[in-house]
């Protein structure tokens, strides 16, 4: 069997809107110990093409994805807090005249992460805090099921290790952060191994920058890369 290696690469931007009494998200910024932070999101994404079980890039197909996401996190202990997010997935695959319509929905991969934010005065007036994420699929999928269907993500088990660093800005109702990270891809799988798929760990990048409006509401743009 031929294997193909396959090497996804991703940039994205989003703007988001957040009606929170805090950032939108942590950051190196973790909660007193007993205080706690929740909120729920909604995204929405459209795209003229999608990937396949085997990894493949079927263009020509309208795909539109709405994700529900449940978002907590709590503080433990000086510094230390427990994260997690829960999302819902929806998501249609429309292949136009006479190719039909295909649709799922399904919950998405759990994500929870543990964080240590360092002492304050180690870099100041940066913030500095390390991470690590699990990535625990809530769903399985089957090699047997119709390539058309969209499917909420490779039910693979992820682990990223995470260096966070950021700043607010003095009076200014405005803050950014960097992430550099170092994602460990299990190959283990809840439901079937795709096939003529090989995974790679690899660096992933995130960081934003917001602006805080009213102490309510909270303007951002974030970017990301793996």
């Amino acid at each position: 069997m031929n294997t193909a290696r396959i090497a996804v690469a991703g940039l994205g931007t989003l703007l988001f809107v957040a009606l929170a009494p805090a950032t939108a998200t942590a950051g190196p910024w973790s909660r007193d110990s007993g205080s706690f932070y929740a909120k729920v999101g909604q995204t929405a994404f459209y795209s003229g093409s999608f990937v396949d079980i085997s990894g493949t890039v079927v263009e020509g197909v309208s795909n539109l994805s709405f994700i529900t996401s449940a978002y907590g996190e709590v503080g433990i202990y000086r510094g230390l807090q427990v994260a997690a997010s829960v999302p819902l997935t929806y998501s249609c695959n429309d292949f136009g005249s006479g190719g039909g319509e295909f649709c799922n929905t399904s919950a998405g991969d759990l994500l929870v992460a543990l964080q240590y934010q360092l002492p304050k005065q180690l870099l100041k007036p940066l913030v500095l805090a390390v991470r690590t994420d699990l990535k625990i699929p809530l769903y399985s999928n089957n090699n047997s099921d119709p390539f058309e269907h969209p499917r909420p993500g490779d039910a693979q088990i992820d682990v990223t290790f995470w260096l966070s660093a950021g700043a607010s800005f003095g009076s200014l109702p405005l803050y950014a952060f960097a992430e550099v990270g170092y994602r460990v891809r299990t190959e283990a799988f809840i439901g079937d191994t795709p096939p003529d798929r090989e995974f790679f760990d690899g660096v992933v990048l995130s960081t934003q920058v917001g602006y805080k409006l009213f102490n309510r509401l909270t303007l951002g743009v974030s970017f990301g890369g793996v």
